[in-house]
């Protein structure tokens, strides 16, 4: 069993690769998601955008990743 993006359903073996599923689509639901998750905890998915491209590191890739996870119970 996989693991599946809470926006569109596709599966894929690990939360990091729906991490990057969700930056490398950037369509208005998959945003709206990151936005939304982001509200409570500090951050827009334009600002998680930024740091990914400009910090080394997956810090914004895990984060999301992180997200992903939580949302698996809700899916």
């Amino acid at each position: 069993m996989g693991i599946k993006c809470p926006v569109c359903k596709r599966e894929l073996v690990a939360s990091i690769q729906i991490a990057r599923h969700i930056f490398g689509t950037n369509d208005p639901p998959h945003h709206k998601w990151v936005d939304d998750q982001g509200k409570t905890l500090g951050f827009t998915f334009d600002d998680l955008l930024i740091e990914q491209i400009t910090k080394p590191g997956n810090k914004a890739y895990e984060t999301i990743a992180d997200l992903v996870e939580k949302a698996q119970s809700s899916l």
